[in-house]
């Protein structure tokens, strides 16, 4: 059985759920990763909601079955759900969600929109019957009637639950009527006739006499309507291998109901800590740079900043070739030069130890822009994002100087890589140095994109620098570093005239440019 881990997992739905959309002719815009959601959902824009999974989770095939079972039935609500017809009425409304998402399933299904659809939705009614039998206590509320016609109306599906006597004939005649169903607007007028139906029922069933004599009459109109007999839809019903538990009885006029939809939750401690919208919150390399640059100044960097950095990554593997030798391999690239100079060698150079990958988060947030007093240079415009920039770029050029694999990611609202590790440093500055303002801050995103970047890298020691003033999602960010701290990355804030350290355990604070010849970062324990 082949395993995942939350965030290799999450690609692997993503691109399956492209591939049917592809399939049946729908579009997906975004396909969102939610903690909160209990259930997967789609809007009339094609955004798919799923239930967030954690970045280090382990997940197997099961779990990607299920998830794609999910997708496609959301899919199907895209290709044949008129999102125009509702009901006001809460019970109506669930009652139509029921018909509705039987009638859909029995449609794709017909029409063979991709391979494997049946079980794949059988699987998604299987776990709903599950879950209910676990919980359900008394089957003759009627709260639970949407949910049981949600069951029996999907005549695919070899699944049960107990029906209340007095129910059989009313999901009997449902079950031929939503085969002749052609749009939502026929499944509304199904629900309608199936709550008109539940309302008859006696409001009191526990007198015997009264509710066998309405059973009776039903059951002759059942048949009079041609319901019941051998191969229609309707043997699902009679084959329910449940007792009765009781007698049906009318619904209240503001009668409740459970969901109908079956749950799509995390599996058990696997739940992400945030909203992941990687569709809409990851823009395009340029989305944050201006056309010019409006910073000037040039980082002075303390010699101590580089000598405390190369020492916490002086056991980073080197493995280049240094050019211009006079002796060694010769450089095919340098034979041009032959007579000039005798410098046309090449010598592989190693150094044993930990490879490393850096990626900076810079906040560009409005408060990083407007809050704070102003910089002297720079007149109506805050010292902190300032000092973040250069901070960022003092950074960057130290750790590049000490063979150091390094990214750049802005944030705001949205996020966007400054700097891909294949850029060069000089072409990052200048674009750093052209930075707007990002609006919100989305941190979480920024954190876990990053996260995200360096489990793909190859290096061995893998490290994310968080350069902010910490206004942000705390909560969901506090969350994900203990999340990459279980892949192995670490995350550290250096905080920007602000103290971070309630939200990065692992923090510094830089309230000026000049601090960087000061701030310890040998007391940063980077991971191994």
């Amino acid at each position: 059985m082949k395993r995942y881990q939350g965030y290799s997992f999450k690609p692997a739905v993503e691109t399956i759920i492209r591939k049917v959309a592809a399939n049946i002719g729908v579009t997906v815009k975004y396909i969102v990763w939610d903690k909160n959601i209990q259930t997967a959902g789609i809007n009339q824009r094609g955004r798919i909601y799923l239930a967030d999974v954690a970045d280090d989770a382990v997940l197997y095939d099961i779990d990607v079955q299920r998830y794609a079972g999910f997708a496609v039935h959301e899919l199907l609500h895209r290709k044949y759900t008129d999102f125009a017809y509702g009901a006001d009425d809460t019970y109506l409304g669930a009652m139509h969600n029921a018909v509705e998402d039987a009638w859909i399933e029995h449609t794709g299904i017909n029409d063979c929109l991709t391979g494997n659809i049946s079980g794949l939705l059988s699987a998604l009614i299987e776990q709903m019957v599950g879950e209910a039998m676990l919980k359900v206590k008394d089957w003759t509320d009627p709260k639970q009637y949407p949910f049981i016609f949600a069951v029996y109306l999907r005549t695919h599906s070899q699944t049960y639950v107990p029906i209340p006597a007095g129910l059989e004939p009313i999901i009997h005649e449902a079950c031929n009527r939503v085969l002749l169903c052609r749009s939502s607007r026929d499944t509304l007028g199904l629900a309608e006739w199936i709550v008109a139906q539940l309302r008859g029922l006696s409001q009191n069933p526990n007198q015997e006499g009264k509710q066998e004599g309405k059973q009776g009459k039903q059951g002759k109109q059942g048949k009079q309507d041609g319901v019941g007999a051998p191969g229609d839809s309707g043997d699902k019903v009679a084959d329910n291998p449940h007792k009765s538990p009781g007698n049906a009885r009318a619904p209240a006029a503001k009668q409740r109901s459970v969901q109908v939809e079956p749950s799509l939750k995390a599996p058990e401690g696997k739940g992400g800590a945030g909203s992941w919208n990687e569709g809409s919150s990851l823009e395009k390399q340029d989305a944050h740079v201006r056309v010019k640059a409006w910073i000037n100044d040039k980082p002075a960097i303390p010699g101590k900043l580089r000598f405390e950095v190369k020492r916490l990554f002086d056991d980073s593997g080197i493995h280049e070739f240094q050019k211009n030798r006079k002796s060694g391999a010769i450089n095919v690239n340098a034979l041009h030069k032959l007579g000039i100079t005798d410098k046309v060698f090449q010598r592989r150079h190693d150094v044993d130890g930990i490879d490393s990958a850096v990626v900076i988060c810079l906040d560009i947030s409005g408060s990083m822009f407007d809050e704070g007093k102003h910089h002297p240079s720079y007149p109506g415009i805050s010292e902190r994002i300032i000092n973040a920039v250069l901070t960022c770029n003092a950074m960057l050029d130290t750790l590049c100087k000490a063979q150091v694999a390094t990214s750049v990611v802005a944030f705001g609202t949205g996020s966007s890589v400054i700097k891909p590790f294949e850029m060069n440093t000089v072409k990052a500055t200048t674009r750093m140095n052209s930075i707007s303002n990002g609006g919100g801050t989305n941190d979480y995103f920024a954190v876990r994109y990053a996260h995200k970047m360096l489990m793909g890298r190859p290096e061995q020691r893998k490290i994310c620098f968080v350069i902010t003033d910490g206004m942000g999602n705390e909560d969901d960010v506090k969350a994900q570093i203990k999340i990459g701290e279980r892949l192995g990355i670490t995350t550290i804030g250096i905080g920007i005239q602000e103290d971070v350290a309630h939200v990065y355990p692992q923090s510094v604070n830089v309230s000026d440019i000049s601090d960087l010849g000061t701030v310890s970062f040998k007391q940063i324990k980077l991971a191994a």
